[in-house]
């Protein structure tokens, strides 16, 4: 009898976190997306697709939060739909969960009211060129700018060279967020919903493991 009350009761806490893991994937979507062009580019990514592209700035709007965030494209592999009632589902995550996605927040807490094509292009090269060292080559590797006015190059050049020299993550996973779609362009937010989530939807470990505890202590009755 004892035996089974323990299993029963392991069950339900495996069950309890089950549910947390759930709960953390659970998706958004994305209703209202306007784009403002700063200007046009010519890039290369993956060595073997070139285009043109508009660059700039997006306003966001996320189903049932009603505030608009300014965000950046973190993916030149996929395209975006731009209008009203999209309701395009994607997965939100902090931007530390990204590769090089808090390299990104960092360029765009300092950047983001400088020249905005130079910034999507330097956040283009650090997402496709990621690497530990900060070190960063707009005519070689996964992404490469192929032609753009000069002032965009050395804008990019200088802020990419900036971020080689004072990046520091501390603060970004807080302020800033990613949205991830397999059909959708990935984007990076100027602030967060994360860490202002509906009480109650995910457990915290701590709580989880007093609930364990106070399953087993009971089963020890």
């Amino acid at each position: 009898m004892r035996k089974s009350l323990i299993s029963v009761l392991v069950l339900m806490v495996m069950g309890l976190f089950l549910t947390c893991g759930n709960a953390q994937a659970e998706s958004y979507l994305l209703d209202d997306i306007s784009f403002t062009s700063v200007g046009e580019v010519t890039v290369e990514i993956n060595e073997n697709q070139e285009f043109s592209t508009k660059v700039g700035p997006f306003s966001v709007t996320i189903q049932d939060y009603d505030q608009n965030f300014t965000a950046f494209c973190i993916d030149p592999d996929q395209p975006i739909g731009v209008g009203s009632n999209l309701g395009i589902e994607v997965e939100l995550v902090s931007a530390g969960s990204v590769a090089g996605g808090l390299e990104a927040a960092w360029l765009i807490q300092n950047y983001s009211n400088a020249d905005s094509a130079a910034l999507q292009v330097a956040l283009w090269e650090i997402i496709k060129d990621d690497n530990a060292d900060h070190l960063y080559d707009l005519t070689t590797g996964d992404f490469q700018l192929v032609n753009a006015n000069q002032t965009i190059v050395d804008n990019a050049n200088a802020y990419l060279a900036d971020l080689s020299q004072n990046f520091s993550a501390v603060g970004l996973d807080v302020q800033f967020m990613a949205s991830l779609s397999p059909t959708d362009q990935d984007l990076m937010y100027i602030g967060t919903i994360l860490n202002n989530e509906v009480e109650g939807h995910t457990p915290e470990p701590a709580t989880m493991l007093l609930l364990g505890s106070g399953l087993f202590g009971m089963a020890g009755l």
